[in-house]
């Protein structure tokens, strides 16, 4: 009996349905029953300055050496064993891990920078186009560049170059902007 019920509750949450999966869950006396109540409360109480809890983090990746640039990260890899190429591909890889673009449920954000730091923010609701852009070698090793614009901007105002999956990453927006 409290399986089913169980089961139900889940199908609701899938849904987003909280108020009756929180419902049923009071119904069943089982910890999994109260841990998935204690979940649904933490997600629906507001924190300081009555706002709700931060937003759910649906993608994040940062861009790829190889995929990104394929020739040029193995001519620098070549020049790395004559040691002129080991600054070049440290300051690349640097580069590479501090740009990091994050989907949530509320906003894009785009953070990159070496010593200095550069974040960009698009609420779902401001988007007006994504565009993927993608060259023969780069369709190949499925990567691309992704330029987000909103309404007010005349040029894109996230611009990212070499992460994995682009038509991923639009798919997720995509669909976040639908929720």
């Amino acid at each position: 009996m409290s399986k089913a019920k169980m089961e139900a509750a889940r199908e609701l949450i899938k849904e987003k349905r909280y108020n009756e999966a929180r419902a049923i869950l009071k119904t069943v006396d089982h910890p999994t029953a109260t841990r998935w109540l204690q979940k649904l409360e933490r997600m629906d109480t507001p924190r300081k300055g009555g706002r709700k809890a931060r937003a759910r983090i649906l993608y994040r990746a940062s861009p790829s050496m190889f995929r990104n640039r394929p020739i040029l990260f193995l001519f620098v890899l070549a020049l790395s064993f004559a040691l002129i190429g080991i600054p070049f591909l440290l300051l690349w890889w640097l580069s590479t891990r501090n740009t990091l673009l994050t989907v949530t449920n509320e906003y894009i954000r785009l953070r990159h920078g070496i010593l200095s730091r550069h974040i960009s923010e698009i609420y779902l609701t401001d988007i007006r186009n994504i565009r993927i852009s993608q060259g023969p070698l780069q369709r190949m090793l499925r990567t691309g560049v992704i330029e987000i614009s909103t309404a007010s901007a005349s040029e894109d105002d996230i611009v990212v170059s070499g992460l994995p999956h682009p038509y991923k990453i639009k798919h997720i927006i995509n669909y976040a902007r639908r929720v």
